[in-house]
């Protein structure tokens, strides 16, 4: 659906279930980051969202939660999990599951954080 440096979006093969890997390459610019996540939000809007569930890896990327980064990315992060049927996101630590737990309350939107990526595409995968 869509490979760059910055992200790979994927049907899992067989599922229900739309990939979303973040790989290690930092955005040098808040301007990478609009471009990328808009074609993400491009992508995902055809896709039938009530019957699929959205597993979304970050574990190869660095957290970041300055203000400027926050505040570009949340709109995207929005538009990229709503409606879905369930998301669940792969973090590498427990402060990532919690940055996930904060962003989900501040969202409204329930995500589910894992560290263990079979659990969490399991989970993705249940009806």
């Amino acid at each position: 659906m869509l490979n760059n440096e910055f992200v790979i979006v994927a049907k899992i093969g067989g599922s229900r279930v739309i990939r979303i890997t973040r790989t290690s390459q930092p955005f040098a610019s808040l301007a990478e980051l609009h471009r990328t996540w808009s074609e993400v939000v491009s992508v995902l809007e055809g896709v039938d969202r009530s019957n699929h569930s959205l597993l979304f890896d970050v574990r190869n990327v660095g957290g970041r939660n300055d203000p400027d980064f926050e505040t570009s990315f949340g709109p995207y992060r929005i538009s990229a999990q709503r409606g879905f049927r369930k998301v669940a996101v792969i973090v590498a630590t427990p402060s990532g599951q919690l940055q996930v737990a904060r962003h989900a309350k501040e969202d409204g939107i329930p995500v589910r954080a894992f560290i263990d990526p079979a659990e969490a595409l399991a989970w993705a995968e249940e009806a």
